[in-house]
């Protein structure tokens, strides 16, 4: 057995890091059971290999979001020092779920040890993908307290949501060339930090990562790759993004 990766993330990780660290860590078997019916769900998967990577995962969320309970994080992200902790946070929530990952598989299996690594950075980057690009959107359209927004932030809103899935389609649509690269998304990603603030270009980061996470699924687009971690330029260049923008 080994972990198949279908998705360079998992939205269910960054769903419920927002939701224990909001909500409370009491709801722990709920998330759990939420993100493991989620990689259940996925048919074509056998169980086993849903379990290894769901519970790992899970396990990851809560020590992420009681690392950012414990240190009394503010999801409005205006400090510095809240910026830091999340990031921090979500470090912790991969490295736990795919360390974790790695010891169940090492244990139960007889996977040699260089296929038991790339899990692990499988796992890890999946899950640190997913609360990355997730997670703040969630606190800041769901637990910030709301603001005023006139019709100039809606209509900068909408002209960066137009440009980012206009320009995702053109960079990952159709087959690898070096014509067209990732990094032409960035202007649209950038005006959107810019006019709208981190609540907006949030938004638009999940729809860039939904639309190029198709594209590459299905092999198409500049950020393909053949090997076994078959989303690692990918999630690279979501993770990073998510961290400028």
């Amino acid at each position: 057995m080994n972990v198949s990766i279908v998705f360079p993330l998992s939205p269910a990780a960054g769903i419920g890091l927002f939701c224990l660290t909001i909500l409370g860590l009491h709801w722990w078997l709920l998330v759990t059971i939420g993100i493991l019916s989620i990689y259940l769900a996925q048919v074509t998967e056998p169980m086993s290999s849903s379990i290894v990577v769901g519970i790992p995962e899970s396990l990851g969320v809560i020590i992420g979001a009681f690392f950012l309970r414990k240190r009394n994080f503010d999801p409005r992200f205006e400090r510095v020092a809240d910026v830091v902790l999340f990031f921090s946070a979500a470090g912790v929530s991969s490295l736990v779920a795919g360390l974790t990952a790695g010891a169940i598989l090492g244990g139960l299996t007889g996977l040699r040890q260089e296929q038991v690594w790339a899990d692990v950075i499988a796992v890890s980057a999946t899950t640190l993908t997913g609360v990355l690009v997730v997670a703040p959107a969630c606190f800041l359209w769901l637990a910030a307290p709301a603001r005023a927004k006139d019709t100039q932030w809606w209509l900068n809103f909408g002209v960066t949501v137009v440009g980012a899935l206009l320009t995702s389609w053109i960079v990952f649509e159709g087959p690898s060339t070096r014509l067209v690269r990732a990094y032409l998304i960035i202007p649209a990603l950038v005006w959107g930090a810019l006019t709208t603030g981190v609540q907006g270009s949030s938004v638009v980061l999940i729809l860039v990562a939904v639309v190029g996470g198709a594209f590459t699924a299905f092999g198409e687009g500049p950020l393909t790759y053949t090997g076994t971690l078959q989303f690692a330029p990918l999630q690279q260049f979501l993770c990073v993004t998510a961290i400028t923008t």
